[in-house]
């Protein structure tokens, strides 16, 4: 029987999107500083919110597990089908060889220096993929449980490193700067990514009974909750590590073209004073960011895989719906590790494209949906969509501005 714990739920939606994006927020953040960043998270959280509303109507019409892949084949045929697989698989699948990776890296740094073995990353993932093959192998209400545990971890972490950092927070951040809402544009696709949850409504959607009001209140708490924390930690982050200056900024930080790890080092570097209590949640936070967003993510792969070839879940069936889902993003998490980045940073385009046929399949059967959404709406949805994905295209050519980077 699938669990209806509405904790559960909301926890799905914000590990979902407080992973990596959460881990990369404050170097975005920098270039319009925090209060610009702060305003355009909250606005960017009420878009997705919107967007989850009316993307929830069509799947409400097609109920009984039936997926994305269904509704798209009955609404654009088969060639709607390939093209909506190839951009959601190679989403889903770039976004779990990324987790896979920082899951490989959490054991390294957390788990086995404990008992002093030093192990390789290829090595590393094979036990992070032992560990949790066995939870997608129990099926939704096994990964809501876990998921849930994960997260009150991620939480305790982050709220440990948000409280222990208050002491360190610069009297400096509400100054506001209009110069530097130039950079907006550059952090509002990942702004968006990382409030992006949208794969996962189906599986909410299933677990509730296809309850409206119900999934209506999971996505706005769990919405609310990233939101509030990512207010939080950037307002820490960019107190621990200045936005420009001399020695260890965000500015030299991203000059140099760092990594989020980096950033984690700047922050305790910058800071001799620093708790251990905050250093200890700041690597752990760091790190345990990953595993919610790869529970979620997992699952929702795997449901889609399930309804796009219509598999059985018997238990030969479940074993062949873990083996397509998992091996290949495992195949190329364990042969190229770095292989993903190029691709991880399309992902604003891919996902962003996935709300366009769902928006799409709501428009052309309108008529059908028991709650119509205003069709006005849909279509500014849509051109928002579209704005974002428009700037994307323009930050892969250099032609938006960039703090830090020439």
């Amino acid at each position: 029987m699938l669990n209806k714990n509405f904790i559960g739920n909301v926890f799905m939606i914000s590990g979902c999107a407080m992973g990596s994006g959460c881990l990369a927020m404050p170097m975005l953040a920098a270039g319009p500083n925090f209060i610009f960043s702060s305003i355009f998270l909250v606005l960017t959280g009420i878009f997705s919110y919107l967007l989850a509303i009316v993307s929830l109507e069509i799947f409400l019409l097609y109920r009984n597990d039936a997926n994305a892949s269904t509704i798209v084949k009955n609404n654009f045929g088969q060639s709607g089908v390939v093209i909506s697989g190839l951009v959601n698989m190679g989403l889903m699948y770039a976004l779990l060889a990324l987790y896979m990776t920082g899951g490989a890296d959490l054991l390294n740094k957390t788990v086995f220096p404990i008992v002093k073995l030093q192990i390789s990353h290829r090595i590393s993932l094979l036990f992070f993929l032992i560990i949790f093959i066995p939870i997608f192998y129990k099926g939704a209400s096994l990964i809501v449980k876990s998921n849930k545990g994960i997260f009150y971890i991620k939480l305790f972490t982050f709220l440990a490193t948000v409280i222990s950092g208050l002491a360190f927070i610069s009297k400096d951040l509400d100054t506001v700067v209009i110069e530097q809402l130039r950079y907006i544009p550059r952090a509002l696709p990942i702004f968006f990514g990382a409030l992006w949850f949208h794969f996962v409504i189906p599986v909410i959607a299933r677990l509730n009974d296809y309850d409206r009001k119900r999934c209506s209140k999971i996505f706005a708490v769990g919405l609310i909750i990233p939101v509030i924390l990512y207010i939080l930690w950037i307002s820490v982050m960019l107190s621990l590590v200045p936005r420009d200056g001399v020695g260890h900024t965000f500015f030299d930080l991203l000059s140099k073209k760092e990594s989020v790890g980096e950033m984690i080092s700047y922050a305790i570097s910058n800071n001799p004073h620093i708790p251990n209590l905050t250093r200890i949640s700041l690597n752990l936070f760091s790190n345990f960011a990953l595993l919610t967003s790869f529970l979620v993510v997992g699952l929702s792969t795997y449901d889609y895989i399930r309804d796009a070839l219509k598999i059985k879940q018997t238990t030969l069936g479940v074993i062949y719906n873990l083996i397509v889902t998992l091996s290949i993003p495992a195949l190329f998490a364990l042969l190229f590790p770095n292989g993903f980045v190029v691709i991880l940073q399309q992902a604003i385009i891919l996902l962003s494209l996935t709300n366009v046929i769902i928006l799409c399949c709501s428009l052309k059967e309108h008529n059908k949906l028991e709650q119509k959404p205003n069709k006005l709406l849909i279509y500014i949805l849509l051109l928002l969509l579209l704005v974002i994905i428009s700037l994307q295209v323009l930050d892969n050519f250099n032609l938006l501005p960039s703090y830090g980077i020439n």
